[in-house]
């Protein structure tokens, strides 16, 4: 038992430690920013579907968180830091909540590294996050048993009384949790679009611990006699739990899950679509369509085993007197160990319920800059039937912001469970995220402080760009061959002025149809001769005639003889001898 009050005392020095002002759990500003990114899928996994982002990372993210309304801080010490250093720093500057509500502490620490996301097409995107996580719970203390701690039970009017108490807790636990996420939009019908996502969450438990007070009663005679001491308690914690800086894990490897939905209502999608590359009907990636969304997520579902160690079991007490002088440490363990009703567990292990939260937001566009978002946190897991648990506060939001692709600027308002309001301040200064959420104290607006936080983040971001046509012609910067001219895909997007089908480009004679085999310049008469240099472009004609026809040899004509006079000089022309003479000259020669 001396560990339980080593394992309460750690609990309690973290809070006193947070008290003063430091990161935030919740980086509320952020979480609905059309330009949250990675950062998004902490709060809905649905969120990163058709993102104004290509790709993008949280570098690293760090946030811590500490609420309540038992205890407040002098607002004066927020710009005298050397306060911090006096002996009687508690007694002077931290005070007491006047209230007689159950009291209530919450204190959280986050860290992130490396958790990207990035889309593949124009419904689908991935995600992948790493973070380490812890959660502190101080539940329900009776009013009474708060002063009585505050007061050393020195409370008189408390004096001869008989005091009960029940369902009181403290919870605490650290983890770290390795996320994949996918989501998608599932339905597009241009005015109305839902999209859906979800994240598998491997856990690893780093550390935790319970103590609950199912019952505790006892007549208290004065600040040091306490008579009829009854109580029943439930108290467990992990093996390592001394050695939980050292970050030796402590539970068996579990699984969680996020769900996310979001259904956006789009009246003027006709001006957020446009046709390129041969598509019709592509979105504008790098604007945002909505004139309101409704979004909703269920976080952190699910439970880790841890392995025990300190003697984690349930017990109860039943005692005639107790003499608070007397009691320490050792007394305590004593009290618990000679207790007739011990119940010891045979099981090694016990279960941790994780904080399951339910999200829901109303995100509503006033104009392309400002937006209004209205939102709320509701714990699901704050039932008393389970003892070994964590949850975050419950909430009402409403966040103001001005955003565009570089710069942020959220005015968030928050209401909490404790009835405490307070206003905070976001920027987003390119990869530089900053911001807390209660920032009343700082104007001077708040004099004690029950709640403080700031977060930080550094991240890098390759973001949708409006479509690039420099010159109007429906074919992207990236295919266009011709970005000074109008021209169709086809000719990626270079002008065929004379419509042969040769983009000017190529086009020798770009303003004259022509063929492709003389670079676009045209063959009048189709005689093969390209027109330039045809010397007879309308009449089809050779090569060797330089495109002229062969010229036709001239037709022979019949030429008529004129009679040929003879002169006395020639001989006279001889005539034919009739036949009887020759034959008569004949038999003559014979003989």
């Amino acid at each position: 038992m001396k560990r339980l009050y080593t394992f309460s005392f750690l609990i309690i020095a973290t809070i006193l430690i947070n008290i003063k002002p430091v990161f935030s759990q919740n980086y509320l500003a952020f979480s609905t920013d059309n330009y949250a990114g990675a950062t998004g899928m902490f709060y809905n996994p649905a969120s990163i579907a058709d993102s104004r982002y290509k790709f993008d990372m949280e570098i690293v993210g760090l946030s811590t968180r500490f609420e309540n309304n038992w205890w407040g801080l002098d607002s004066k010490v927020i710009f005298r830091p050397e306060l911090f250093e006096q002996e009687k720093f508690v007694e002077n500057y931290v005070k007491v909540v006047d209230n007689n509500d159950p009291k209530y502490i919450f204190q959280t620490l986050e860290g992130r590294g490396l958790s990207f996301m990035f889309n593949i097409g124009q419904k689908s995107s991935f995600g992948f996050s790493a973070r380490v996580r812890q959660i502190l719970n101080l539940d329900n203390i009776d009013p009474e048993a708060a002063d009585l701690m505050m007061n050393s039970n020195n409370v008189p009017e408390l004096f001869g009384k008989t005091l009960n108490y029940e369902n009181m807790s403290l919870n605490a636990i650290a983890w770290a949790e390795y996320g994949f996420t996918y989501a998608q939009v599932l339905l597009n019908k241009k005015k109305h679009v839902i999209k859906v996502g979800g994240t598998a969450k491997l856990l690893q438990g780093m550390g935790s611990g319970y103590l609950c007070a199912d019952q505790v009663g006892y007549d208290l005679q004065n600040d040091s006699i306490a008579n009829d001491v009854s109580a029943d308690f439930k108290f467990g914690a992990s093996a390592n739990l001394e050695d939980i800086m050292e970050f030796k894990f402590a539970a068996k490897p579990s699984v969680s899950f996020d769900a996310g939905f979001i259904y956006e209502f789009r009246p003027k999608f006709k001006k957020y679509q446009y046709e390129m590359d041969g598509e019709e009907g592509l979105w504008r990636r790098d604007l945002n369509k909505y004139l309101f969304k409704f979004s909703f997520s269920i976080l952190d579902i699910g439970q880790m085993n841890f392995t025990k160690q300190f003697n984690s079991n349930d017990f109860k007490v039943e005692k005639d007197q107790i003499n608070f002088n007397e009691f320490d440490i050792t007394s305590f363990e004593t009290l618990a160990d000679s207790t007739s009703d011990m119940q010891t567990s045979t099981d090694p292990n016990y279960v941790f319920k994780l904080p399951t939260t339910l999200n829901m937001n109303l995100d509503i566009r006033i104009t392309n800059k400002i937006y209004v978002n209205i939102g709320g946190r509701y714990s699901l897991n704050r039932d008393f039937n389970h003892s070994s648990k964590v949850h975050y506060l419950n909430s009402i939001n409403i966040t103001p912001r001005i955003e565009n692709a570089r710069f942020g600027m959220a005015f968030p308002i928050r209401y909490n469970e404790f009835n405490e309001l307070n206003v905070g301040l976001g920027l987003r200064l390119g990869p530089l995220w900053i911001g807390s959420n209660n920032l009343l104290a700082v104007v001077g607006l708040q004099d004690n402080i029950t709640s403080a936080d700031l977060y930080i983040a550094l991240k890098f971001s390759i973001k949708h760009k409006a479509p690039q046509d420099d010159d109007g012609d429906l074919v992207s910067n990236k295919l266009d061959e011709c970005d000074n001219a109008k021209g169709p895909l086809k000719f990626k997007g270079c002008p065929d002025s004379d419509g042969d089908g040769i983009p000017n480009k190529d086009d020798d004679c770009p303003y004259t149809a022509g063929l492709k085999e003389f670079n676009g310049c045209p063959d009048f008469d189709g005689d093969g001769i390209e027109d330039k240099y045809d010397k007879c472009p309308e009449v089809a004609g050779s090569k060797l005639n330089s495109g002229c026809p062969e010229a036709k040899k001239p037709e022979k004509q019949e030429v008529k003889k004129e009679p040929i006079e003879k002169t006395t000089t020639e001989e006279p022309e001889k005539k034919e001898e009739p036949e009887k003479e020759k034959e008569t000259k004949k038999q003559e020669e014979n003989n």
